[in-house]
């Protein structure tokens, strides 16, 4: 009874363990046979202002380059959409948005954020919106302030602000369920395509997958998935309750950016150093 006891409390700890078991590296989301198209690191601070800079010239610069250049070879090169989610809120979905957004434009290519978290929007705390100018998308008529609930019920005003280097952004404006409701709407796949004809690539910032269902539904008229998965924060099962809903949607997952990567822990895509030498 004892020898009983004792496996059945071994049994009961693996699976806690398997159950808490975290991602840390690339190699554990390889083995969910995902694609991992590239690596982020940790940055010092989670001030999300911070992220665009170190996104043009600082620690995200190397990092968001294989992330274009992966992504690039997953989707169309011009007018691509592509949805952006993580399993659960914290993982730095919106900032795998804003800095992939800046690696596609240094690169010389046009890009459309449209900030569809519509239960809670942050694209606007990446981004200097203040005193920027407001560009008609297509199929508008004119250029007029607008959010993305005002842009699908007046179509001919939908527009978006420019911040510069190719980079448009389309705000979420309103959030709750009356906003969330435009999912449903039966023009919402056809404004996605039109506005897309203007851009390289549009990039969706969505709600985490596992909290509510609209990134499933944006993806089913996208060109793919991409999850964020934050290292150490994001358990396996979690990755695993996604590709199940994911493939019960018929929706298509790109892969994986794994994001909040500690310097030990990181892969290839941060062994090269530039040290001035040849």
């Amino acid at each position: 009874m004892a020898l009983v006891t004792l496996f059945a409390g071994a049994g009961l700890t693996l699976l806690l363990d398997s159950l808490r078991r975290k991602v840390r590296s690339t190699g554990d989301v390889i083995g969910l046979d995902i694609p991992v198209l590239g690596e982020l690191p940790r940055l010092p601070n989670n001030r999300r202002g911070q992220v665009v800079r170190a996104a043009r010239s600082g620690k995200l610069y190397e990092s968001t380059g294989f992330i274009r250049v992966n992504l690039g070879s997953n989707v169309p090169q011009s007018q691509a959409i592509v949805a952006v989610t993580s399993a659960r809120p914290g993982e730095g979905k919106s900032s795998v948005v804003a800095s992939t957004a800046i690696s596609y434009a240094l690169a010389g290519r046009r890009v459309l954020i449209i900030d569809l978290d519509l239960h809670r929007p942050t694209q606007q705390e990446f981004w200097q919106l203040g005193g920027r100018p407001w560009v008609a998308l297509p199929g508008a008529t004119t250029a007029k302030q607008t959010s993305l609930s005002l842009a699908f019920e007046h179509p001919e005003q939908a527009s978006a602000i420019d911040v510069g280097e190719g980079i448009h952004i389309l705000p979420a404006g309103e959030s709750g369920r009356r906003a969330a409701s435009l999912l449903t709407d039966a023009k919402f796949p056809g404004l996605l395509r039109q506005w897309a004809t203007a851009y390289d690539i549009v990039l969706i910032d969505t709600p985490p997958v596992l909290a509510v269902s609209d990134a499933l539904v944006v993806a089913r008229y996208a060109d793919g998935l991409l999850l964020v998965v934050a290292s150490e924060e994001t358990s396996v099962p979690e990755i695993q309750r996604v590709m199940r809903d994911v493939q019960t949607n018929s929706t298509k997952l790109i892969g994986v950016v794994l994001n909040k990567v500690r310097r030990n822990e990181a892969g290839y895509y941060y062994t090269y150093q530039y040290d001035g030498t040849k």
